[in-house]
């Protein structure tokens, strides 16, 4: 069977910063689709084109959550880790939601720094995105 694009939400218009050292919504990334019914799953895919910490040594975290950033179930998560600071690097990370119930269902990134400043960067060349498509 053939995978199907659900839904896709794409970020280009305005950086985004964060101090937490909690799970914040990365805004204007997140994604609500309808889930078919017949237990496919569905791949959950996030791409931030420039992340970085502005402390050396900061580790930046990105994280794709089935529902509200911070008190949903978070899916998947992945790192860039600064050795200098404002190092620049490309997260890009994927999860498979195992058969998840047929409706409306909401996926966002969320983001969080172990110290300092975490920076996103985004514009016309730095296209941020999540998408989901049912495999």
């Amino acid at each position: 069977t053939n995978a199907i694009l659900l839904g896709v939400d794409k970020k280009s218009d305005a950086d985004f910063t964060t101090t937490s050292t909690s799970s914040v919504q990365v805004t204007g990334l997140g994604v609500t689709v309808t889930v078919p019914a017949g237990g496919r799953s569905v791949e959950v895919t996030a791409f931030l084109p420039s992340v970085r910490c502005q402390s050396a040594g900061g580790v930046v975290t990105i994280e794709v959550w089935k529902g509200t950033v911070g008190s949903g179930t978070l899916l998947t998560s992945g790192v860039h880790v600064s050795s200098s600071a404002d190092e620049t690097g490309v997260v890009n990370i994927s999860f498979i939601d195992e058969a998840p119930a047929a409706g409306s269902t909401t996926y966002n990134v969320g983001v969080k720094t172990s110290t300092g400043t975490a920076a996103l960067s985004f514009s016309a060349a730095l296209v941020g995105s999540v998408y989901a498509k049912a495999v």
